[in-house]
């Protein structure tokens, strides 16, 4: 195993592996190093000196597949001497929902390159699971979970719950997801709870649920599938709950031109049609 001189830019796309899981090498060039210009070869450099292991995508959209890349336990030793903890776990083959983990890692990116608010802190879906009743029928699995809102002020920072919609989803799925989200915007005691079990640093003031769809398509799919929770003529049932606190919806594309503009549809609102700003729910 060739030993190397970590640079800056080397430690901090360790970093981003050990919050994120996986990564590819078109999401970490130009985000990760600041040039998309010998990404390859830089990696390579990573992989040959035991700190990340790399695997062959699954999938090819029309073009070569592209490396897919994840912490090592060496790699995992550098991360936990920097910042004092780890997320690591050993990984021996790349599971299908590594693109699922993509889609996290291209939503977290896009809000924290933007200018708008910060980016305060990000928990990954491992962390962010929570049983908050007896078991798995009373707990929520976000696909990742974090804090936003203006540098130097916690009075107006806001959690946001991420749901990555890929594929589209059966209906009963999602019915299942906002009932259990339900449970949870409507106790002050179980969001209590959560904080102090993800030990998060920053102060949260209000809560959204935040669904990204990969396309234009599955958004439509997804608000549809919302829209049924809703009931026609303004009485619950258990068919149509309703929708009762903050949830958004929009697509990746609009996120990653600029999640802080108007690209989010209000989904607990009468109008659903009307596309809003994120820092209108502060």
């Amino acid at each position: 195993m060739t030993e190397i001189r970590l640079g800056d830019e080397d430690i901090q796309c360790l970093i981003a592996l050990d919050d994120f899981t996986f990564l590819d090498s078109g999401l970490i060039g130009g985000r990760i190093f600041a040039s998309e210009h010998n990404v390859n070869r830089k990696l390579n450099y990573l992989v040959e000196g035991g700190y990340i292991k790399d695997f062959t995508s699954l999938i090819s959209m029309k073009t070569k597949p592209k490396k897919v890349y994840c912490l090592t336990k060496k790699g995992a030793e550098v991360v936990e001497e920097i910042q004092g903890y780890t997320n690591y776990k050993p990984i021996r083959q790349l599971p299908v929902t590594y693109l699922h983990t993509l889609e996290v890692a291209r939503t977290i990116m896009s809000f924290r390159e933007s200018k708008g608010m910060q980016l305060k802190e990000f928990v990954n879906e491992r962390n962010a699971y929570f049983e908050f009743g007896a078991g798995a029928k009373d707990s929520i699995r976000p696909d990742g979970m974090f804090v936003i809102g203006f540098e130097d002020s916690d009075d107006e920072n806001i959690g946001v719950l991420l749901e990555i919609e890929k594929t589209k989803t059966k209906r009963l799925v999602i019915k299942e997801k906002m009932k259990k989200y339900k449970a949870f915007f409507n106790d002050v005691d179980i969001r209590d709870r959560y904080i102090d079990h993800l030990s998060i640093y920053d102060e949260i003031n209000d809560w959204i649920l935040l669904y990204v769809a990969s396309t234009e398509e599955i958004e439509k799919y997804t608000k549809g599938l919302l829209l049924r929770q809703k009931p026609n003529d303004g009485q619950t049932t258990n068919d149509r709950p309703g929708i009762n606190f903050p949830t958004l919806l929009t697509n990746m594309s609009l996120v990653e031109e600029d999640p802080y503009k108007s690209i989010y549809y209000a989904m607990e609102q009468n109008d659903t049609n009307t596309r809003n700003y994120i820092d209108e729910y502060l």
